[in-house]
């Protein structure tokens, strides 16, 4: 049985009690990443790294033999107001910390990453990251994330794969890098034989890494159609962390669009969404899974609604959403919920004009308006787009029936 003098309320007590009788960087600095580690309310750690940087002299004053460690819980506490979605906090601890010990690997690396939370100059980004591997060259997850960069900041794959095989060459064995290595493969090359190993070799080293998990269930499911084994690894994610909100929804779309399985990807969803109540991916599908196969259309209007809220620029959920209020509305008779139906189709439309969803569901209006011609052209415009649409199939049979 675990000793209750190292409970982790035993070791804050311990460390609360040490603050107070030696008030200094060290003593609050370690409570706060402490407190913070814990999870939980942030609000207690924030105040001890607050503490912690007051009790000595700001940069450049900071004396010599405090300067790593000031610099290090600047760091700390800049992550923490990351967390806290404080981000312009963050960015004034990460340059005191940079001030204070220009070489700190904590700030170093994690600047670049604030950078591009802050939306800063891809060119900034850039130049952080190399600073930051000039200074530390064998930091393998700044190297990781300086590849996720690559790729979708820079949209560089082949940068982003030379940086990969930069972090093996560092460590051939490092976890992240091979899990990260993967999920490029399985994005750019999924039939290379190697994204497999490395999802396989990034589990064996690290059986609690839930996130190379989640993918190389999703790659197994995706790109090999094996869905035993992806069931097995979802599970043992799962088992790992049962709220990963991305493990239960890429779990859930297997359940979902292969299986056949609408109760348990329904669970799955919901399990998702309690984890995460912005995750506009998982509030989508449930809310189709709602409409189409559970008949429950007043759910889904709300999740499709919560599905948009999480993701304004989505032009899927909106011309969803869009199409599904002007739906009901046309059935029911309800000229403003039309109008409200069809500004959100049109929104959607300004986002992709391609969207058959949106071409299709505006034909309706306007069929409905009595406008056939506008409806045709419409059709035309979904139709090809997308051929196989429902919405499309749909408008020709109302346009054949000369239904209004």
């Amino acid at each position: 049985m675990p000793d209750d003098g190292d409970s982790a309320d035993a070791v804050v007590a311990r460390l609360q009690a040490a603050a107070e009788e030696t008030p200094d960087l060290f003593s609050f600095g370690a409570l706060g990443e402490c407190l913070m580690g814990r999870g939980g309310n942030g609000m207690d750690a924030a105040q001890a790294f607050e503490r912690a940087l007051s009790s000595c002299a700001a940069p450049p004053e900071t004396p010599a033999h405090l300067a790593r460690a000031y610099a290090h819980y600047c760091g700390s506490y800049a992550s923490l107001c990351e967390q806290q979605g404080n981000v312009p906090k963050a960015g004034e601890l990460y340059e005191a910390g940079m001030r204070a010990r220009a070489d700190c690997p904590l700030c170093v690396g994690n600047y670049p990453l604030y950078l591009q939370v802050a939306r800063r100059p891809l060119e900034d980004i850039e130049a952080a990251y190399e600073r930051a591997l000039d200074i530390e060259p064998p930091l393998i997850n700044v190297m990781v994330k300086y590849a996720n960069f690559l790729r979708h900041g820079r949209r560089a794959p082949d940068r982003a794969e030379a940086m990969l095989e930069r972090a093996l060459a560092a460590d051939g064995e490092s976890p992240e890098a091979l899990g990260a290595y993967g999920v490029l493969l399985h994005a750019i090359r999924p039939e290379d034989p190697r994204c497999e190993d490395f999802y396989k070799k990034a589990v064996k080293r690290d059986p609690t890494a839930v996130n190379t998990m989640s993918n190389y269930g999703l790659y197994l499911s995706e790109v090999q159609r094996d869905y035993d084994r992806a069931r097995k690894v979802y599970e043992k994610a799962l088992a790992v962390d049962p709220t990963h909100a991305n493990s239960c929804y890429n779990y859930a779309v297997m359940l979902d669009a292969a299986l056949k399985d609408v109760p348990a990807a329904a669970a799955l969803y919901e399990r998702a969404i309690d984890a995460k109540p912005t995750h506009a991916y998982a509030l989508y599908n449930l809310a189709v899974l709602c409409e189409e196969k559970l008949q429950d259309p007043d759910r889904a209007g709300a999740l499709y609604r919560r599905a948009v809220a999480a993701a304004p620029n989505d032009a899927l959920a909106i011309a969803d959403l869009g199409r599904f209020l002007a739906q009901r509305a046309l059935a029911a008779g309800d000229p403003g919920a039309v109008k409200e139906g069809e500004a959100l189709l049109n929104r959607a439309l300004a986002l992709d004009p391609r969207s058959a969803t949106a071409h299709a569901a505006l034909g309706e209006v306007r069929l409905f308006d009595g406008d056939a011609k506008a409806a045709k052209a419409h059709l035309a415009q979904a139709t090809a787009s997308d051929p196989n649409a429902s919405g499309a199939r749909r408008l020709a049979d109302l346009l054949a029936r000369g239904k209004r």
